[in-house]
């Protein structure tokens, strides 16, 4: 039930009640959920991703994509790095611990707040063509998770 929105109270994930996501009968919840599938030039499927983790997902998705297929991380190193989280409500970033404490302090020096997170709580999988006849599969570490194919 923590994906309504409940008079006066914020969510797990500190999100605020908003009213087009209050509980009524028949009505499904808003979703942060962003299933993706990234086409390469040629119509051709590149990437497939998703993850769990509420208000994280998108933040923690997008990250993989920028990690994987703007950075030329693999895929398995684009999914373990360190993520950042910011929802605008409350008003601080999240900084997974893996990253330095530079970065924490260059986002401090741009006027963010910055909360310490040991471990983000979104997790992701994600699906890549790396050639021709050969796909990789990584599921996020930070839920202990295995990918496997047929």
């Amino acid at each position: 039930m923590d994906d309504f929105s409940t008079h006066n109270k914020t969510n797990y994930f500190g999100l605020r009640p908003s009213p087009n996501n209050k509980i009524l009968p028949g009505k499904r919840p808003l979703s942060s959920t962003v299933p993706t599938i990234v086409e390469n030039e040629n119509g051709g499927v590149e990437l497939v991703i998703g993850g769990s983790g509420g208000s994280r997902i998108i933040t923690g998705v997008l990250q993989i994509i920028l990690n994987s297929l703007v950075y030329d991380f693999p895929l398995n190193n684009a999914v373990d790095r360190g993520r950042l989280h910011h929802q605008l409500l409350p008003d601080y970033v999240e900084v997974e611990s893996s990253y330095g404490e530079e970065i924490k302090k260059a986002l401090v020096e741009f006027g963010h707040k910055v909360e310490d997170m040991p471990v983000m709580e979104c997790v992701v999988q994600a699906i890549h063509k790396v050639a021709k006849d050969t796909i990789f599969a990584v599921s996020d570490v930070r839920k202990g998770g295995v990918a496997s194919g047929y």
